[in-house]
């Protein structure tokens, strides 16, 4: 967890730019917060975000002058925040302690980053925590983490002032929840609090909420003798429960959207400016459009966000070769490794994956009549993935491939990111 948390925070003082993944409208959000409470949906970029951005660079379109203070009309969709449909979860807990930092001498920028980089170095540190839970060695687990840790678009995003930060903490939140000795019915309770929250963190991470809802509706108690999922022998009361527990995270998260689409700031007829409509419009199908997207999806570790060489492109295919296509062989194998939770968590993977790869698509389409799901909007569920593969291979002699193949690969990720930066 240290670990990660001092490579992101090198990542985040190091890369100046503003990140092309809406880092100046995240901060944006985080500034309004702090200035004047939560903005009405589509309100424009405050002066000073526009200044930072234009002081970073790495913005596409826009070059000199350089730390400028630029007027709406002269930004994309007149300057106007489009993630403000958000609900304020990442934003809110980010911006006390960014504020914190910002009154020691930090500027509010790099509090942003620090924070983002504490988010993805606790959910490195729930995945590494929570596989040991499961029975998986203390070695294959530091193993794993450590791969996971040093894969580069996940720790951009930790580095980075994005919600996406969050992603890992919240992929691990189910594996922690299966392991606690409680009753069924405290279980699925958590676990449908747990997935209210996650659904309202960003909206890509709502399969993931669905995910845990059914995670905690097959979970055996933690010590029974035989702990293997039991799909059937529900009491009707017990099912009605679990459909119940589904359904909130997809009411609340839909019910934060309606209110915030509707809650637009004086003269806009659109959430987001009208940006997507405009940038990402298309006239293809939604059947064609969902094929097109669903390989973005199913890639998530496929971009870098710096120039890579041929050897960690080449280690990152395998990488993704290895989580995925194990995951798929897991979910349609008889074999259940480990405790016996290796298939269950395999299934939930592909399960989620498979619905992102149907949900995300068509709710651009549907709002914009547009395109727009990116390989990040995955990222939620590669913890539920590399649990699977990691706990199916378990073993005396894995343990120590693990940790050799995560200690090397954490190590040439950090001689490649640190040529980069020099």
């Amino acid at each position: 967890m240290a670990a990660t948390f001092l490579v992101a925070i090198y990542v985040a003082f190091g890369d100046r730019p503003s990140s092309v993944f809406d880092e100046t409208a995240h901060f944006d959000y985080i500034y309004h917060l702090l200035h004047g409470g939560l903005p009405r949906t589509a309100s424009p970029l405050a002066k000073e975000s526009v200044w930072e951005m234009t002081c970073r660079g790495g913005i596409e379109w826009y070059q000199q002058p350089a730390c400028a203070y630029l007027p709406a009309t002269s930004l994309p969709a007149g300057g106007v925040n489009y993630v403000l449909t958000y609900f304020p979860l990442y934003y809110g807990v980010v911006a006390p302690f960014a504020a914190l930092l910002h009154a020691c001498g930090m500027d509010l920028w790099n509090a942003c980053r620090v924070c983002s980089a504490a988010l993805y170095s606790c959910g490195i540190g729930l995945l590494t925590w929570s596989l040991i839970r499961l029975r998986l060695s203390r070695l294959a687990a530091v193993g794993v983490g450590l791969a996971v840790m040093s894969v580069p678009a996940l720790q951009y995003m930790g580095a980075t002032i994005t919600p996406d930060s969050m992603a890992i903490l919240a992929g691990a939140a189910p594996l922690f929840l299966v392991t606690l000795r409680v009753s069924w019915e405290r279980r699925l309770m958590l676990g449908s609090a747990v997935a209210v929250v996650v659904a309202l963190i960003k909206p890509n991470f709502l399969p993931l909420a669905g995910m845990i809802v059914l995670l905690m509706v097959v979970a055996p108690l933690a010590g029974d003798e035989e702990p293997r999922p039991r799909f059937c022998g529900f009491a009707r009361r017990q099912l009605l429960r679990a459909v119940v527990a589904l359904v909130v995270p997809a009411l609340a998260a839909g019910a934060w959207q309606v209110f915030r689409s509707h809650d637009l700031a004086p003269g806009q007829t659109s959430a987001d400016g009208g940006l997507t409509a405009r940038t990402l419009h298309t006239d293809a199908s939604l059947g064609s459009v969902i094929l097109r997207d669903a390989g973005s999806i199913l890639q998530p570790l496929d971009f870098t966000p710096y120039p890579t060489p041929q050897g960690m492109s080449l280690a990152l295919s395998v990488i993704e070769a290895v989580l995925l296509g194990g995951t798929v062989v897991i979910a349609l194998s008889r074999r259940y490794g480990g405790p016996g939770w290796d298939r269950t968590f395999a299934l939930a993977g592909i399960i989620g994956l498979v619905a992102s790869a149907i949900y995300l698509p068509t709710t651009f389409y549907l709002a914009y009549h547009s395109i727009g799901t990116q390989p990040r909007y995955a990222f939620p569920l590669v913890p539920l993935c590399v649990a699977a593969v990691a706990l199916f291979i378990s073993g005396r002699v894995t343990r120590w491939l693990l940790l050799a193949g995560g200690s090397a690969f954490a190590i040439y990720a950090f001689v490649v990111l640190h040529r980069f930066y020099h």
